[in-house]
């Protein structure tokens, strides 16, 4: 006696020739109380999404917690959040200033040259001279030379 096949009818009118289950109408695959296999999670993942280019530090931060928030939420693989993340660490040093931040520090260099143009300096209290950054332990890479 052969096995029973499964009942289920595609689009194009031809059956389903997989066996059906023991005691039922259905194979595996086309049960109806089955429930669907993929993981939405890695669905999710592979769906693009829109980054803006950053072009200032502060819109780089937004974008690196983008990023970051989706990796965590699993919303983004995570190959592609490396990837992602070497773009942006690339990209980083040749940002602009933030122009809030830009303000900010202008403005606390204004202040501290107004207050140093205000002290008084009298030869008893003279002015203090900043001394000579010290010297680089490192050679330049160019005059370092290999001998083997």
């Amino acid at each position: 006696m052969p096995a029973p096949t499964c009942t289920h009818i595609f689009p194009d009118n031809h059956r389903c020739g997989s066996p059906a289950m023991r005691g039922e109408r259905h194979c595996y695959f086309h049960h109806p109380r089955r429930k669907p296999v993929a993981n939405h999670y890695s669905r999710r993942a592979r769906r693009g999404f829109h980054i803006a280019i950053p072009r200032t530090q502060r819109e780089l931060q937004r974008t690196l917690s983008e990023i970051l928030q989706r990796l965590g939420s699993n919303r983004l693989d995570v190959h592609r959040a490396s990837l992602l993340l070497y773009t942006l660490q690339q990209l980083a040093p040749h940002l602009g200033a933030d122009p809030m931040q830009s303000a900010e520090q202008a403005a606390n260099v204004s202040r501290s040259t107004y207050a140093s143009a205000n002290s008084t300096a009298t030869a008893d209290s003279p002015r203090k001279t900043q001394s000579p950054p010290p010297p680089n332990p490192l050679p330049h890479p160019s005059a370092a030379q290999t001998s083997a």
